[in-house]
C-alpha cells in the first residue's frame, strides 16, 4: 500500500533566477498517456521540474518527506530502488549511491518539484524530450530477461546452443508494425510489450560500444504485381529501427538478403535463407554483430586441459581459462554466477545451477564484489532455429494462421492474405582469453495464402553445464547460451 505523508506546507526556498515557467504548456506523458498536474511543471537550468507526489505516485513509489536538522528530505521507494532527495540540493542519493542532479528540488506555491529525468531515470524508466511539441516521454523500461528464459525453457537440454533474444525480439516487432487488433497484441505481449520508439537510441547507442545492430526489410515484387510496403509502415521502420527498405524478386529474394546479412555480421552468419525460402512475399532481417576484449584478460599460460562433465555425466579433457579477481559474484543455495565485464560496457554472466529469477536478481543488484577464481572453457558454438513453434507456445498464434492473421498495415496493394511462415536465426558464439565474438540474425519469412590478497577467495569452477548471458547494465540480453557438453 503506497504511504504519502502530507508535505510540511510552512516550508519555503528561494528560486534561482534560471528557473523559468514555460512559454508554453510542457507536457508529461506516461507509457503514452498524458499526465495531470495541480501545479505546472517548470523548467529550470534546461531541466523539467513537476510535482513531486505526482510522478512518484504515477511510478508506484511510496514517499516520505521529513526535516531534519532543518533539511528537508523526500525519499522514494518501489520494490527495486530508493531514491532521496534534499530540498535545494544538487546531490540524489539512488540505492547508496551518491548521484550528481544538474538541477535542485524546489517549492513553489506550496508544492514541492522535482527534476523529472533524474528521478524517472532512477526508478528504471526511460525518458525522451521532444523539444518542438514541449514534450516529455516517460517510459518504464522493459527488459528482456522474461521472455529470454521462456525462450530457453522450449530449447533443447542435452545440447549446446547460442541464441539472440534481442535479435528475434527485432524481427518480432517489425514485423508487429504492421499487424493489427488480435495480431499485433499476442507478438507485443509475447515480448513484454517493448518501447519500440527507444530502438533507435539503444542501436545508436550501442554502435557507438562498437557492437553493430542492423535492420531491414524486403519485399518479392514478383509476389503481387502493384504492392509496396505501406508508407507509414515504412517510416516506422526507418525512423525507430534505423531500418532500411528494399525490393527483390524470385530471382535475387535469398542471395540479396543472404548478402545483406553476411555483411552486417562481418562474414560470421553465411547461407541465412536457403532455396526452400525463395518464394517469400516480405523478409524482415535484424542482425547484430559484437566484438569485445574481456576488461581483465585470461593469461594464455593460464589455459591449460581439465575435464568437463557433461549433462549425461561423461567427461571430456578440454582447454580451460583460469584467472582470480575481483569480479561480481552471486550464490543463493545452488546457484552461483559470476559476472565478467567486456571493455565495451556489456558483461558476460555465467551461471552454474538453477537459473529462476538470477536475471532479476542480477539487474536488482543482488550481485556483490568478490575475489573469484574463475575456471571457464574456451567455447566455440553455432546455432540455427526456427522459432515458429517456441512462439507458439509464448502464446504467438494469429500471425502464424492464415485465415486469422492481419498484417494489413504492412503492405499496399496486396491481393491476398499474409501470415509469418519462418523465423529463423543462425548465432555463432567464440569466447578465448582475450574476449568474444559473436554474431546473430533473423529473419522473420512472410508469405501468402496457400580484491584483497587476504581475502576469501571464491572458486567459479564451470566444469559441469551451465548457462551464459551477453547483457548491457539496463538488462538488455544480446546474447544467451547453454554449454553442457565438450565441443
Amino acid at each position: 500500500m503506497k504511504k504519502i505523508i502530507p508535505i510540511i506546507l510552512s516550508l519555503t526556498v528561494v528560486m534561482s533566477g534560471c528557473t523559468t515557467l514555460a512559454e508554453e504548456k510542457i507536457k508529461v506523458t506516461l507509457d503514452g498517456q498524458a499526465m495531470d498536474f495541480d501545479v505546472a511543471p517548470i523548467i529550470q537550468n534546461d531541466r523539467v521540474l513537476v510535482p513531486m507526489r505526482a510522478i512518484f505516485e504515477e511510478l508506484h513509489c511510496s514517499v516520505d518527506y521529513t526535516d531534519i536538522d532543518g533539511k528537508q528530505i523526500i525519499t522514494a521507494k518501489n520494490d527495486d530502488n530508493t531514491i532521496s532527495l534534499e530540498i535545494g540540493s544538487n546531490e540524489m542519493t539512488v540505492n547508496d549511491e551518491k548521484v550528481s542532479l544538474d538541477t535542485v528540488p524546489v517549492i513553489i506555491d506550496d508544492r514541492t518539484l522535482v527534476p523529472l529525468r533524474a528521478v524517472s531515470e532512477a526508478l528504471d524508466c526511460n525518458v525522451d524530450w521532444d523539444g518542438d511539441t514541449k514534450t516529455v516521454a516517460i517510459a518504464p523500461h522493459k527488459y528482456n530477461e522474461y521472455y529470454t528464459q521462456k525462450l530457453m525453457e522450449n530449447l533443447p537440454k542435452d545440447e549446446n546452443y547460442v541464441i539472440s533474444p534481442f535479435s528475434l525480439e527485432m524481427a518480432m516487432m517489425m514485423a508487429s508494425e504492421g499487424a493489427v487488433g488480435d495480431t499485433k497484441q499476442e507478438i507485443t505481449q509475447a515480448f513484454d510489450s517493448p518501447n519500440t520508439s527507444l530502438y533507435s537510441q539503444i542501436i545508436t547507442d550501442n554502435k557507438n560500444k562498437g557492437i553493430d545492430i542492423a535492420n531491414s526489410i524486403w519485399f518479392n515484387k514478383d509476389s503481387g504485381e502493384n504492392a509496396y510496403f505501406a508508407d507509414d509502415y515504412q517510416k516506422k521502420i526507418q525512423t525507430d529501427y534505423q531500418g532500411t527498405a528494399q525490393s527483390v524478386t524470385n530471382d535475387d529474394s535469398i542471395e540479396k538478403v543472404n548478402e545483406w546479412v553476411e555483411k552486417q555480421t562481418n562474414g560470421k552468419i553465411t547461407d541465412m535463407l536457403s532455396e526452400d525460402n525463395r518464394y517469400y512475399v516480405c523478409a524482415l532481417a535484424n542482425a547484430i554483430y559484437m566484438k569485445a576484449d574481456w576488461v581483465n584478460k585470461f593469461e594464455k599460460e593460464g589455459t591449460y586441459k581439465e575435464n568437463f562433465t557433461d549433462i549425461n555425466g561423461d567427461e571430456s579433457e578440454i582447454d580451460f581459462m583460469h584467472q582470480a579477481a575481483a569480479f561480481q559474484y552471486y550464490e543463493n543455495g545452488d546457484t552461483k554466477a559470476v559476472k565478467l565485464p567486456y571493455e565495451n560496457g556489456l558483461s558476460m554472466v555465467v551461471v552454474l545451477g538453477d537459473t529462476k529469477n538470477i536475471l532479476n536478481d542480477i539487474h536488482n543488484g543482488k550481485m556483490t564484489s568478490k575475489l573469484v577464481e574463475v575456471t571457464l572453457p574456451k567455447i566455440k558454438a553455432e546455432y540455427s532455429i526456427d522459432y515458429v513453434n517456441i512462439l507458439k507456445n509464448m502464446g504467438i498464434e494469429k500471425a502464424f494462421d492464415y485465415q486469422n492473421a492481419d498484417f494489413s498495415l504492412m503492405l499496399e496493394n496486396y491481393p491476398e492474405r499474409i501470415k509469418i511462415d519462418f523465423v529463423l536465426q543462425k548465432a555463432m558464439i567464440d569466447v578465448d582469453e582475450r574476449g568474444t565474438e559473436a554474431a546473430a540474425a533473423t529473419v522473420a519469412l512472410v508469405t501468402k495464402s496457400a580484491l584483497s590478497v587476504d581475502e576469501e577467495v571464491i572458486e567459479f569452477k564451470a566444469d559441469k553445464p551451465f548457462t551464459y548471458y551477453i547483457l548491457d547494465d539496463s538488462g538488455n540480453v544480446y546474447f544467451a547460451g547453454r554449454y553442457v557438453k565438450a565441443e
